[in-house]
């Protein structure tokens, strides 16, 4: 899962980076700092601008719940939030094993929109439909990318093993 939110104002992630412990700042690496929870394992990228990534995380609960305690921990280092727009779904990714391996070659000649670059990318990269793209590997693992809902996530899983059955690639 990968969320947004808003802390609604300027960071200075120099000073929080050497004052919250847990937090990982590189700015000549990367312009974000980084906060780890375990159980879920869920990162949160924060930014000078006040703009908060999440990435994993099972449930919007349970990311918010995250959320919570990462606001716990600014605010034991003077970062107030009176303003703050709580994580939303961005976009989720799901992975499936189908216990058939593919002909990686096969596929990216049969189905349109697919790219195979097995140089680049050690799987097919499928735009599924404008907000979804689906990689699928030579092991049979399919995982899709930028659903909103689990529903839509699913749909799109049983639609793309449905063009696999249908040409009998799976």
């Amino acid at each position: 899962m990968v969320t947004k939110a808003d802390l609604c104002q300027r960071l200075d992630l120099e000073n929080i980076s050497t004052r919250l412990p847990g937090s990982s700042y590189n700015p000549k690496r990367f312009s974000g700092l980084f906060f780890y929870f375990m159980n879920p394992r869920i990162t949160f990228v924060v930014f000078n601008s006040g703009k908060v990534t999440g990435y994993g995380g099972q449930t919007l609960k349970g990311v918010r719940r995250k959320f919570s305690k990462l606001m716990l921990d600014l605010e034991g280092v003077g970062i107030a939030g009176t303003e703050i727009k709580l994580p939303e779904i961005t976009m989720l990714v799901g992975s499936a094993q189908t216990q058939v391996e593919f002909d990686l070659e096969k596929l990216s000649r049969k189905i349109p929109r697919i790219m195979y670059e097995p140089e680049q990318f050690p799987s097919l990269m499928w735009h599924f439909s404008e907000r979804e793209v689906v990689l699928i590997f030579a092991t049979g693992t399919i995982v899709v990318t930028g659903s909103k809902t689990v529903e839509r996530l699913n749909q799109v899983y049983d639609e793309v093993l449905a063009i696999l059955r249908s040409n009998a690639l799976a």
